[in-house]
């Protein structure tokens, strides 16, 4: 026979243990989602061949904390600096060689990355 302090017992527990569950990262925070461009910061300027990168992000779970580039020779990431002024957006610095499609890669302030190849025009 059930008592009914087992089932008070029981009704205070449930809201508790219902409370204290974890809850999936993905319900609260929304996918990041861009349409990366890049153009050229200084057209015609053989010495500076820096880009801006316009992130175009419609939905995302906060700010855009990073956008890197990936350089295609050494497989590494290279950080684009913000800037202000004439040209508002991310300056990614010059490239060493002629290749046109590069990884981009951005990451939101929770920690969402996500890698877009974006066409970067001839300056």
């Amino acid at each position: 026979m059930i008592s009914r302090r087992t089932i008070a017992q029981a009704a205070w527990t449930a809201p508790v243990i219902a409370a204290c569950a974890p809850v999936p990262a993905f319900a609260t925070s929304r996918p990041l989602t861009c349409a990366p461009t890049a153009r050229c910061k200084r057209p015609g300027s053989p010495k500076d061949k820096s880009y801006i990168i316009d992130i175009n992000c419609t939905s995302k779970g906060g700010y855009i904390k990073r956008v890197e580039v990936q350089d295609v020779k050494t497989g590494e990431w290279i950080q684009a600096r913000i800037e202000f002024g004439e040209n508002v957006g991310w300056v990614a610095p010059g490239f060493n060689d002629s290749r046109r499609d590069r990884p981009v890669r951005i990451t939101d302030s929770a920690g969402q990355q996500q890698v877009y190849t974006v066409s970067f025009p001839p300056c």
